[in-house]
């Protein structure tokens, strides 16, 4: 067992990594499978430390701006308008791709254009002399770029030809995809600056340029402010955001630079409140070509009881105490900042992953464990388990990314804290959590979902024996909670609070078994605290053992009304509804087929609960398809006569009303054994059943009913001998 050592920055791939001053340079190439084995500790040195701005900003929750007491930048340009060309070059202002506000400036250049001015824009006069540096997105179209190929100019005169600072766009090697730029002139930026010119200093050939939000940096330092900067307040429980934008005191937040998908931010998930803001700054991989590619891959397994740790944070000097953590940027939006596919017996800490494609892919490994791991603005996973056995992780907070969170398909995991903010705003899924096909055997002690699409949806098939513990879903664009999964088994919740939720705070569809929620309270959601339209394909009861429900529409049973939504067995279930002791309610097929209700006021005796069974419609209520509400199993003795009563009673006649034993059961009663009312409407009548097994076993007693369309029954007073 060795430690290895990583600096991404400074190391190299040709050493070993065996002690600090021959630390390698990435995971891929320079940790081997030569040069590390079970057991090993593989330290990654830790990226800058946040550092303050100096200034307050004012963060608004669910706002995609935030705004500075002070602007540190100065736009340049904002690109929405087309830049004057040169011969061979034709510049527009796009509004089909752009990063900012409605365009970006594309300039087409082609074959006949070999070096100089390209395209200009005036910008009017601009006292830059504060600033030595700019920043701005660039995107390149199906041909990649060499470092000082181009430049940006800033220019005295008004036609973009007396170049005053001269700053040379870096090699970029992807296609396709936004890229955030820095490029500090290193001395201070002219004082009198009239235009902004794209200039070829060497011959580009043929290629397209898209330039957008385009503004100065001051020199390096606390307040040098970037588009490739992360900004945050710097506390323990707040996240660290990309920039979408920078436009002097407006600071817009990013989704993933990625042009695929929609990508309006969710903005900001926190408290609002005007406080000292921070910016921390990234270790930037290398540009990939795909979304699939993998950025950094380990190369070997561990094994039962000596795991490969990878561990981030380490300090810079020596890499002997953890005083931080490791990020990684990928940039661009493209790519997998880890893909630990098919690996065994790893462990991964103090590791943050932001704009790639996927922030981590664990597809089909086994034993994988997490420490602290944040992943944040991926285009479209922020974490990927597809296929893995065996996931354990202890604080996991995933962000900004574009359609899922943490999207999971495997089995026996255990996730201690998750947390997922502002996750996915388009057409395609938006889910803080994805629960994922094949997914067996998970259990999440505490999960905090906020400013999501929704907060937790699943898809496929095969879900089985998944345990909460306290969920929080605040400000969720549509639901906090959807359950919706037609081959759901065993989902439990202890404690489930949904708040301020755009639809409802949770949604109760399919579920093979149903539901168990230990407490359930909602409220601020703007149409219901439950959904439970229940949709044609739906089964399965969902249970609510407590619940505070503050939204004027507490349940919502919309739609559907077809002979499936008025199937039995499935529907919704609360114990003491909305807090109120003694009131148990059931709303089988969400309400379309019958309610059951505890009642007080209309009772046998004057002690305890009744029942109240109201039948809804004769279409689908009938005398081969009753309601049916269980009563209770009964333990019998073998050749013993047993004798089962219960007091019923009908608000009318037409009303068919039995206590009944099904048939086949137990051996002895091979046909239903019933007692129907035949006594008047709203009088009580005591209904006896009586059968002897031949062998001893259990029984379910039940009273069954069917016949008009506003008829109830009552039940009460139920009771069993047995000779």
């Amino acid at each position: 067992m060795a430690i290895r050592y990583l600096d991404y920055e400074g190391g190299n791939d040709a050493n070993d990594g065996s002690s600090f001053a021959n630390r390698v340079k990435t995971i891929t190439s320079g940790l081997t499978a030569a040069r590390i084995a079970p057991g090993d500790e593989c330290r990654i040195m830790k990226s800058p430390d946040p550092v303050s701005l100096g200034i307050n900003a004012t963060w608004t929750n669910k706002s995609a701006t935030i705004t500075l007491a002070s602007a540190l930048n100065v736009l340049i340009t904002d690109c929405d308008t087309a830049w004057t060309a040169s011969a061979n070059v034709t510049s527009t202002a796009d509004a089909s791709i752009f990063r900012t506000t409605t365009k970006s400036a594309k300039h087409v250049i082609a074959a006949g254009f070999t070096t100089g001015l390209a395209s200009y824009f005036a910008t009017g006069t601009l006292d830059l002399s504060a600033y030595q540096g700019i920043t701005l997105w660039v995107r390149l179209g199906t041909a990649t770029l060499a470092a000082s190929t181009l430049s940006i100019r800033l220019c005295s005169d008004a036609a973009g030809v007396t170049t005053v600072d001269t700053l040379a766009i870096p090699a970029i090697t992807q296609t396709g995809q936004w890229i955030p730029v820095y490029i500090d002139k290193g001395s201070a930026l002219g004082s009198s600056i009239a235009s902004i010119a794209l200039y070829a200093d060497l011959d580009p050939g043929t290629i397209d340029v898209y330039l957008d939000n385009i503004s100065t940096v001051k020199a390096a330092g606390n307040d040098a402010l970037t588009l490739q900067s992360l900004v945050g307040k710097n506390t323990g429980s707040e996240v660290w955001w990309a920039l979408k934008g920078i436009n002097g005191v407006t600071l817009t937040i990013d989704v993933a630079p990625h042009f695929t998908f929609a990508n309006t931010s969710q903005g900001y998930s926190g408290t609002t409140e005007s406080v000292t803001t921070y910016k921390r700054e990234t270790i930037k991989t290398a540009l990939v070509a795909s979304t699939t590619t993998a950025v950094q891959a380990p190369q070997d397994n561990g094994t039962a009881g000596n795991p490969i740790t990878y561990s981030g944070g380490w300090n810079t000097t020596d890499m002997t105490t953890q005083t931080g953590e490791t990020w990684f940027d990928g940039q661009s939006g493209y790519g997998h900042g880890i893909d630990n596919v098919g690996k065994l017996y790893t462990t991964w800490d103090l590791l943050c992953f932001v704009r790639y494609y996927t922030g981590y892919s664990g597809g089909t490994s086994h034993n994988l464990v997490f420490g602290t791991v944040k992943i944040g603005h991926c285009g479209f996973y922020g974490l990927d388990t597809t296929g893995v056995f065996s996931f354990t992780a202890t604080t996991l907070t995933i962000w900004g990314c574009e359609v899922y969170g943490f999207s999971g398909y495997g089995s026996q995991f255990h996730v201690t804290t998750l947390t997922a903010l502002s996750i996915g705003n388009g057409a395609i899924a938006g889910y803080g959590l994805q629960l994922g096909n094949d997914s067996v055997d998970w259990k999440f002690d505490t999960v905090t979902l906020k400013n999501c699409k929704d907060g937790i949806n699943g898809n496929d098939a095969n879900f089985e024996n998944f345990e909460f513990g306290t969920v929080v879903a605040d400000d969720n664009i549509r639901y906090g909670w959807i359950v919706d999964f037609p081959d759901l088994r065993g989902l439990h919740v202890k404690d489930l609070t949904c708040r301020n939720n755009g639809t409802a705070g949770l949604y109760l569809g399919q579920s093979a078994d149903g539901t168990v929620i230990d407490s359930y309270t909602s409220t601020g959601n703007t149409s219901y605290g439950i959904d439970a339209s229940l949709p044609n394909s739906g089964w399965g009861i969902h249970r609510i053992l407590k619940s505070s429900i503050a939204e004027g529409t507490k349940l919502y049973f919309g739609g559907g009304g077809g002979a499936s939504d008025r199937a039995a067995n499935q529907g919704v279930v609360f114990h003491n509804y909305n807090g109120v002791s003694g009131d148990h309610r059931f709303y089988e097929s969400a309400g379309w087929r019958s309610t059951q209700f505890s009642e007080t006021s209309v009772r046998h005796t004057a002690s305890g609960l009744a029942w109240k069974i109201s039948a809804i419609g004769d279409e689908y209520v009938n005398v081969d398809w009753p309601v049916v509400m269980p009563i209770g199993k009964v333990l019998c003795n073998a050749s013993a006569l047993v004798t089962v009563k219960i007091w019923l009673r009908r608000t009318n006649t037409g009303l068919t009303g039995m206590l009944r034993c099904r048939g086949g059961q137990i051996d002895g009663v091979p046909s239903d054994v019933t007692d129907s009312i035949g006594a008047a409407a709203d009088t009580w009548e005591e209904q006896t059943i009586t059968f002897t097994p031949t062998v001893a076993g259990v029984v379910e007693i039940d009273v069954a009913c069917y016949g008009g369309t506003t008829y109830s029954l009552y039940v009460d007073d139920f009771s069993v001998s047995q000779a």
